[in-house]
């Protein structure tokens, strides 16, 4: 019996361990990016500026949102409690549900949307040169490699789909390795 009562100890010691490791990798990890206003602050500038806005508590779209910000767009966040919010959101902007992902950004007119991990040169290409007809740029899913989604060297091709005002979609570009997320 006291066998089992020191294993049953040391076992709670053990979890207590692992959740406060988890609980302090989690807020490592999960931190918003640094120095990002609030919307008001920018829906006045031009040129490559996005407001943003995520699935409360993902840590990956603080990851992209940190892309897009070193990639030279001027970000400012929306500020969503909840997934409700977030859905409501991505639908007022043409989002469909079935290509919605954990985080959307758009240009602070709402005339352009992007959804999910759009690398920030594809947002940056469409912006000088907007396809007619369309409303933004969509990548399905959370693609490993993706801006924000990187995992040590793993890569899974992906590509962005053009997001029509009809309701369409078509490639607007494919990337087959990382490197050409950036050029």
């Amino acid at each position: 019996m006291e066998r089992v009562a020191v294993w049953v100890a040391f076992a709670l010691i053990l979890g207590g361990v692992v959740y406060a490791g988890g609980v302090y990798w989690w807020e490592q990890n999960n931190h918003k990016a640094p120095n990002i206003p609030e919307y008001s602050i920018i829906e006045e500038a031009e040129g490559r500026s996005l407001v943003f806005f995520k699935q409360p508590e993902c840590g990956c779209c603080d990851e992209w949102l940190r892309h897009a910000s070193e990639s030279g767009f001027a970000m400012s966040t929306l500020p969503l409690d909840s997934l409700e919010r977030v859905a409501e959101q991505k639908k007022s902007l043409g989002v469909p549900e079935h290509l919605s992902a954990c985080h959307t950004s758009f240009t602070p007119d709402k005339r352009y949307v992007f959804e999910g991990h759009v690398p920030a040169s594809a947002i940056a290409s469409f912006l000088s040169s907007p396809v007619e007809g369309a409303i933004g740029l969509v990548v399905p899913g959370m693609p490993i490699g993706s801006p924000g989604m990187e995992v040590g060297e793993r890569f899974m091709p992906y590509e962005v789909l053009l997001l029509m005002a009809d309701g369409s979609q078509a490639i607007y570009r494919s990337y087959e390795r990382y490197a050409e997320q950036f050029e």
